[in-house]
């Protein structure tokens, strides 16, 4: 019914990266860290992830991504523009970890990341 009175459909992730201009914000940066729930192929085409990761791609801009798991790899990741993936969840016993303090989590994994990704 929307769409005749001129009513149209557009993905939620790239909306909100064209109204806060992130073409224009990522141009500033070094590296694009983005994240999701679960990296899947869902969210390497529709999602923030997709949105990060296609502002940052013309610009020559790395981007990377961070999730709790992974359920795609290197040539996913590289096709939707992504430089690297990294899980937080890495392991079985870090499952435990991520219910009880998921910030806790990510923080134990932010050293690796840094070291993979600082000058």
């Amino acid at each position: 019914a929307l769409g005749l009175l001129g009513a149209r459909l557009v993905p939620g992730a790239a909306w909100v990266a064209d109204a806060v201009d992130l073409a224009a914000r990522v141009a500033d940066v070094d590296l694009v860290v983005t994240g999701a729930g679960v990296l899947d192929v869902g969210a390497l085409e529709h999602g923030v992830v997709a949105a990060a990761a296609g502002a940052a791609l013309p610009l020559g801009v790395p981007s990377i991504a961070v999730a709790a798991q992974l359920r795609t790899g290197r040539r996913d990741w590289g096709a939707a523009g992504l430089a690297a993936g990294f899980a937080v969840l890495e392991h079985p016993e870090d499952e435990a970890r991520w219910r009880e303090d998921p910030a806790a989590a990510l923080r134990d994994r932010i050293p690796r990341i840094a070291r993979t990704w600082s000058r």
